[in-house]
């Protein structure tokens, strides 16, 4: 018998087309496996990523209270100045008062670019009420009601986040590497 009758005779055994079928099988379920890890890692990272912009954003309206207060637009630039560079990939800090006019609107040289996915986040800034005024001790009536100061916008890139999924999914995949 000849090598070549061989490997037609192999090829077309049973045993030859089970291993084929199983094998494919198995590659498809490891292959859906893996998108769906995928996904849920990337869902993830671009969840934890919002969840702290909007962390940040919220500390950058506790800080700006009374020079938004105040209108001192160099202070509120200083700040947003401040934020732009801890906020990685920030495009943008907007500060508006309570009616709506732009105080400071930062947006950094460095990360502007063509892309259009970005997170965007605002938080209101409130006064802080830590006394009850006089009339609301005298009635009993005990609820201390911020008023609207203004609100903070902050505008984050997703290049980074990108960078880093595909990252982590080369460790995934490729994790001898």
């Amino acid at each position: 018998m000849t090598l070549l009758s061989r490997l037609s005779r192999h090829r077309t055994s049973l045993q030859y087309k089970l291993f084929i079928i199983f094998s494919l099988l198995t590659f498809l379920i490891a292959s859906l496996l893996s998108s769906l890890y995928i996904i849920s890692e990337t869902r993830q990272a671009r969840r934890h990523s919002d969840e702290l912009l909007q962390i940040r954003t919220e500390q950058l309206a506790d800080s700006i209270r009374l020079s938004l207060y105040a209108e001192d637009g160099v202070q509120l630039r200083r700040l947003a100045e401040e934020a732009a560079t801890l906020i990685p990939e920030t495009r943008s800090v907007t500060i508006r008062t309570s009616d709506g006019r732009v105080l400071t609107d930062l947006r950094p040289k460095s990360t502007l670019s063509a892309s259009a996915d970005r997170f965007s986040r605002t938080a209101e800034v409130r006064s802080n009420l830590f006394i009850n005024s006089i009339d609301s001790e005298i009635s009993g009536n005990n609820t201390s009601i911020s008023t609207l100061i203004g609100t903070v916008s902050v505008e984050q890139g997703t290049t980074t986040l990108s960078q880093s999924i595909l990252q982590r999914f080369l460790q995934n995949v490729f994790p001898s590497v």
